[in-house]
């Protein structure tokens, strides 16, 4: 059931000088009945550390809901968590006490038959006095409350609620090494591990897509340790869109622009191996949406290694950046008439490119680097897949063509 939020001119409706109001309307009368029933029982249960709606009036489709606090006091958690976020700001001790404040009151709220499904990458909160001290309090709006359950689970939902505040509290301390406050906890290094981060990735993507955070945030923040679909599109996303705006250069990098590219090739590189682990799980995704996931970072990690490291860029935006060498395949018989499959290379057409590299280290990474996303195209199409037109736009597309007309020709004949 779902409630869909209308925006109220200001002095419309009956509000009170600390409250906002918001018009929702319903689909059918069911579920308009239904969210009375929760917002009349929300009024009698005591002990609400939340800040929660009030009903305010209701017509045969829609309802008028009351805020007890200004719109304009209320900041999203994600919005909270921006180091530039000024009076907003959230700390790691805040972050704790919307996390407390919001497990209190699932609690009371599953004891009383009531499911609240909250996600933090929308939630908001305002600030209340407590003391000399300011407190946040969560906000929670009707639709958290809106989809009906005959039996709720408490500890799915406390389990659900931790495991997004494990995220939070994370960026919470980690914000400050990038806002030039000195930091809570000592600062997470670019070449230093991480510690063992249990995260669910795809809160954490939830979460990076919900704000504007800074990008090293994000690449800190990235590297978990359990694969997901959404982690690995997401990475690819942010890579590509880095990738998009470089311009062609007569001269190696500067400095600042290979930092950031070696950091979009480190979460690149990570969530690879988390790949590489999925390949071996029982529970893994399909095969061919691993493949396309894994030939597609692969492409796009072995762009940032020639963006990183080679002297000259011919094209603006990464056009045509990287041509894939695949193998030549010459089937003959041995002894026993098995086909065997040659690899043909160039040595020397390798060298004089190694002399367009910053060193000869970097060339023989991005080589290998290479070879590995070939590998890993060659076996997409194999199976019948293809890479999306994004990736392609990184490629000198003639090879990748041939590859597909070649699997084409093979299925064929």
């Amino acid at each position: 059931m779902t409630a869909v939020q209308e925006e109220v001119p200001e002095n419309q409706g009956n509000t009170r000088r600390n409250a906002d109001a918001g018009q929702y309307r319903f689909e059918n009368k069911e579920s308009l009945e239904h969210a009375v029933n929760i917002l009349i029982r929300l009024g009698h249960i005591p002990n609400l550390t939340s800040l929660v709606p009030k009903l305010a009036g209701r017509d045969d489709t829609r309802l008028e809901i009351q805020i007890p606090f200004p719109t304009c006091g209320l900041w999203t958690v994600v919005e909270g968590l921006d180091p530039d976020a000024g009076q907003a700001s959230l700390r790691v001790e805040h972050v704790r006490q919307l996390r407390d404040a919001l497990l209190h009151d699932v609690a009371i709220l599953c004891d009383s038959q009531i499911a609240c499904h909250v996600d933090t990458s929308n939630l908001q909160f305002a600030w209340k006095r407590k003391g000399k001290r300011r407190v946040p309090v969560p906000l929670l709006h009707l639709n958290h409350f809106c989809r009906q359950q005959h039996s709720v689970d408490k500890d799915v939902l406390i389990q659900s609620i931790r495991s997004q505040f494990t995220v939070l509290k994370l960026l919470a301390h980690m914000a400050p090494s990038f806002s030039g406050r000195s930091p809570q906890i000592q600062d997470y290094h670019d070449t230093g591990p991480l510690p063992d981060l249990n995260l669910d990735p795809d809160h954490v993507v939830k979460i990076l897509r919900a704000g504007v955070l800074p990008m090293k945030l994000e690449n800190l923040i990235i590297r978990v340790n359990r694969f997901s679909a959404e982690l690995a599109r997401y990475a690819a996303e942010e890579a590509r869109k880095y990738l998009y705006i470089l311009p062609k250069r007569d001269g190696p990098p500067d400095q600042p622009l290979q930092s950031i590219v070696i950091d979009y090739a480190r979460t690149i590189e990570h969530v690879l191996n988390l790949i590489e682990v999925a390949h071996s799980s029982p529970t893994s995704e399909g095969h061919r949406a691993l493949a396309t996931d894994e030939s597609t970072l692969r492409v796009i990690y072995t762009a940032l290694l020639v963006q990183a490291y080679s002297n000259t860029i011919p094209h603006n935006y990464s056009k045509d950046l990287l041509q894939l060498r695949f193998q030549h395949e010459h089937e003959h018989a041995d002894g026993d008439g098995a086909l065997n499959t040659i690899r043909v290379d160039d040595d020397r057409e390798e060298e004089a490119a190694a002399a367009a590299y910053s060193s000869y280290e970097a060339f023989c990474s991005m080589v290998e680097a290479r070879s590995k996303a070939a590998e890993g195209v060659q076996k997409l199409y194999a199976q019948g897949g293809r890479l999306d037109e994004k990736c392609r736009w990184l490629l000198i597309q003639d090879k990748v063509d041939e590859l597909l007309d070649r699997h084409h020709r093979r299925c064929v004949y």
